[in-house]
């Protein structure tokens, strides 16, 4: 390969490395994904920088080579926070840290170019040389710290890919395969292997790298899909979780199911779960069957405690039971949040059937007349409609009888008001003592009553109305050493002879009222008469 050949596979390498940077960038700050980006920008510097070298441009001699460090000395860095990050362990990423990683990349660069000066990094210099394989006593520490810095973060993605399953696994793997690839070229050109004079194919190998973690993206949602440490997820838990092997001995516990169950001492793995949960028999009675359970324990003592208990089997990768997992849940609030709930629920039931029975009170204090207990007039102009509606549409009769009693005024002048009340109370007695159910009797002002009769012709309410007059008649009211009597007289108007509505009956049961009292009284008299 000529110089310009060199020069061109360098630059696709960096392009490569710039696409996956920017791909790792778009997806936010992610776990690792920053990382990532700033470890693939480094790279490509290193690429860029060294197929820069290999073109005819200014400054002509070591310049861009010696350029490409500032990529070098960030790539191992950058490959172990990346590392941590995806590995679950940024949390040790502590300032300190930090700082210490920042050293070496610093302290390397620094005494890159300052080496005319000192000669402890590059050593002797060969013109024309393409590649800086050898060097002084900085090089070489440079290479071992960057070698240890690579081990270090091996050892850490075996670790998680020994721990990881399914497309956990294969995302490690394929970081692994990328990684090594630029690093066994480098060590190849170390030791002397040089399939081209005077070319670090290390920048090289790290097209495929680049190529690798693309497809990682992609394909396995390097950023996208990533395992979730068991410390952020178990050990922070508010709910208690216990592990129990098949002869229930304890083989995890988390910080919550020590602080929920109060297991005092220090509780040791293997211990025996009836020794651990002696305060518990009725948790230890469900761990022997295999199959789900849920169950609620309660102390009693104060204060009051409930818990939600789950019971669930554990199996291996061949379905057989391997133990069982019991996850605890304090629901005391809950509870106590429900027995309140039902509390109220039961005050708002009282409370809504005082209501509705006071509804009811108020809807009977508003149809209903005070003095006789009967309906009042409010009441007749609302049922008095509904029922001529009904008879329409059954194309029955219906018979409205107006009562008044004879001679009232003398009455109440004669014996007060008090026994005028009480007579009146009297006739309204007789009167609901003598209809039919579905009747209804009204007070409609004064002395003067109301009967709706649906269902009775002229006739037949004429002959109901007059019985009921004889029977207040001949009934007598008895007070204190007074017998008295009273009589009253009644009109009649029938549904549709004499009107079809409610207006027009009640104008001619008033008139049929006035005909009988007019003739003396004590009597009852149809509105047809009034036609002759």
């Amino acid at each position: 390969m000529n110089d310009l050949a060199y020069a061109l596979a360098l630059l696709i390498a960096a392009a490569v490395c710039l696409v996956v940077a920017r791909l790792a960038w778009t997806r936010g700050d992610y776990r690792g994904s920053r990382p990532l980006a700033v470890l693939m920008l480094a790279l490509a510097w290193w690429s860029v920088s060294y197929g820069v070298f290999w073109l005819p441009v200014e400054p002509e001699g070591y310049f861009w080579l010696d350029m490409t460090y500032l990529g070098v000395a960030l790539v191992p860095t950058t490959l172990l926070v990346f590392t941590m990050h995806f590995t679950g362990r940024a949390s040790e990423i502590t300032q300190r840290l930090k700082v210490l990683l920042a050293i070496q990349p610093i302290a390397m660069v620094l005494m890159l170019w300052t080496d005319p000066w000192h000669g402890l990094f590059f050593g002797e210099r060969l013109p024309g040389q393409g590649a800086i394989l050898t060097g002084g006593i900085l090089f070489y520490g440079h290479v071992a710290y960057n070698y240890a810095l690579i081990l270090f973060c091996c050892v850490l993605f075996f670790n998680a890919y020994a721990r990881a399953k399914g497309i956990y696994q294969q995302q490690i793997l394929t970081i692994l395969v990328g990684i090594s690839i630029p690093f066994v070229a480098n060590a190849a050109s170390l030791s002397g292997f040089q399939p081209f004079p005077n070319l670090d194919m290390t920048p090289l190998a790290f097209t495929a790298t680049g190529l690798v973690l693309a497809f990682a993206l992609f394909e396995l949602g390097l950023l996208d899909i990533l395992p979730v440490a068991r410390d952020a997820v178990v050990e922070q838990m508010a709910d208690g979780v216990l592990v129990f092997d098949l002869r229930n001995r304890l083989v995890d516990m988390n910080p919550a199911a020590k602080t929920l169950l109060n297991l005092q001492g220090d509780k040791q793995i293997g211990e025996e779960a009836a020794q651990l949960l002696k305060n518990w028999p009725q948790l230890i009675e469900h761990l022997g069957p295999s199959l789900t359970s849920e169950i609620q324990l309660r102390i009693t003592s104060s204060p009051k405690r409930t818990f939600d208990v789950r019971l669930l089997p554990l199996r291996n990768q061949v379905t057989e039971l391997s133990g069982r997992m019991v996850v605890v849940r304090e629901i005391s609030k809950r509870v106590r949040a429900e027995k309140a709930m039902d509390r109220a629920n039961r005050g708002m039931k009282k409370k809504l059937a005082e209501i509705e029975e006071l509804q009811i009170q108020l809807r009977e204090q508003a149809i209903r007349d005070a003095l006789t207990g009967l309906f009042n007039r409010r009441y007749l102009e609302e049922s008095l409609p509904r029922e001529l509606a009904k008879v329409r549409r059954s194309k029955e009769p219906l018979s409205v009888a107006m009562l008044d009693i004879d001679h009232f005024k003398n009455f109440n002048d004669r014996y007060g008001h008090a026994l005028g009340d009480e007579m009146l109370r009297h006739l309204a007695a007789t009167m609901l003592s003598h209809i039919r159910e579905g009747d209804i009797v009204c007070r409609y002002g004064g002395e003067e009553f109301v009967i709706v009769l649906p269902g009775a012709s002229q006739k037949i309410a004429i002959q109901r109305i007059d019985d009921c007059r004889q029977l207040f008649k001949n009934s007598v009211l008895e007070h204190e050493d007074l017998a008295l009597y009273s009589t009253f007289s009644a009109g009649v108007a029938t549904f549709p002879m004499d009107g079809e509505e409610t207006q027009q009956l009640l104008r001619q049961a008033d008139q049929a009222l006035y005909y009988a009292k007019h003739n003396g009284g004590d009597q009852v008299a149809g509105a047809a008469i009034l036609q002759t």
